[in-house]
């Protein structure tokens, strides 16, 4: 399906002979996702449809690439119930569990454009909790932004999901000691990639990370120092820019984040636990994160 066929997809279209269209959810790089009933369950699912240009040749290649990741994440806290994977008239799609927002688009219905600090260090360790479990499953995330994390209000509990494999890679012998690689070529988003990405050095788990610590400066200040279409010069605003430019007022805890991660490299075993207790010694509000943002989700 091509970009101009997923445009004109409306709410009470039938796709794939079961899945009744609901309303359009998000439109990224590799296809677009929609809220769905499904007729042979009565349930309401998300549905991703991949855009052509992406699939080679009707191979879908980056659907069956998150499905999967999907697969071997079943049952893992952090990661959305996966239903199931199809093709008809060579477009590909994945149904999966409904979420209720990204953290993106709550931060985009925010009355301030930004988070309390308690609540941006509440998304971040839930955001290292789901790398932990994924990178020890054997992949690497490689786009760690807000729009990839989704929330979901199960009673008074505020579940975050990563969500988005199409860009996801599979670690050999994760934490071990792996050959370097000559330059490989940028994957993720510019404004969210670690400087050692920037540079073409090999993919690693500390690269999700850094994603994590940009993601959190980018929902508790509500910007970041640098936004941009060219690679190049936000690589050299990464590059320049010293800790007290990047970072600001925030507690000396965030530098100390920041400080810890420009000490990894690509094949570093990551001590996960430490960056969960950092950012969950900030959470020192009384308010609690869902009931900061519980009247965005309707927004």
């Amino acid at each position: 399906m091509d970009s101009g066929q997923l445009a004109e997809i409306q709410p009470g279209s039938v796709l794939f002979g079961r899945f009744e269209m609901v309303r359009k959810l998000g439109v990224g790089s590799f296809g677009a996702v929609f809220e769905a009933i499904d007729e042979g369950s009565g349930q309401r699912v998300a549905v991703k449809i991949e855009l052509k240009k992406y699939g080679r040749y009707g191979k879908g290649e980056t659907i069956l690439k998150e499905a999967k990741v999907m697969e071997a994440m079943q049952g893992v806290h952090h990661f959305l119930e996966y239903y199931g994977c199809g093709k008809q008239h060579a477009c590909h799609y994945i149904v999966m569990e409904l979420a209720d927002a990204s953290v993106a688009k709550l931060l985009q219905r925010s009355e301030m454009g930004k988070f309390s600090l308690s609540t941006s260090a509440y998304f971040a360790y839930n955001f290292v909790e789901a790398l932990k479990k994924l990178h020890k499953a054997g992949f690497v995330h490689r786009d760690i932004k807000p729009a990839n994390f989704l929330v979901k209000r199960i009673g008074t509990v505020l579940n975050v999901y990563l969500t988005d494999f199409g860009t996801a890679k599979s670690i050999e012998n994760y934490c071990e000691t792996v050959k370097p690689q000559s330059k490989v070529p940028f994957v993720g988003s510019i404004n969210y990639s670690s400087p050692n990405v920037h540079m073409g050095k090999p993919y690693g788990p500390v690269d999700d990370l850094f994603g994590v610590f940009y993601s959190f400066l980018k929902i508790s200040s509500g910007t970041l120092p640098w936004c941009g279409r060219f690679k190049s010069i936000v690589a050299i605003q990464k590059f320049c820019i010293s800790p007290t430019e990047l970072i600001g007022c925030k507690p000396e805890t965030v530098y100390q984040i920041y400080e810890k991660l420009r000490s990894l490299t690509y094949d570093d075993s990551i001590d996960y636990d430490w960056f969960i207790d950092k950012f969950k010694s900030l959470m020192i509000s009384d308010v609690s994160p869902l009931e900061e943002i519980s009247e965005w989700f309707t927004a």
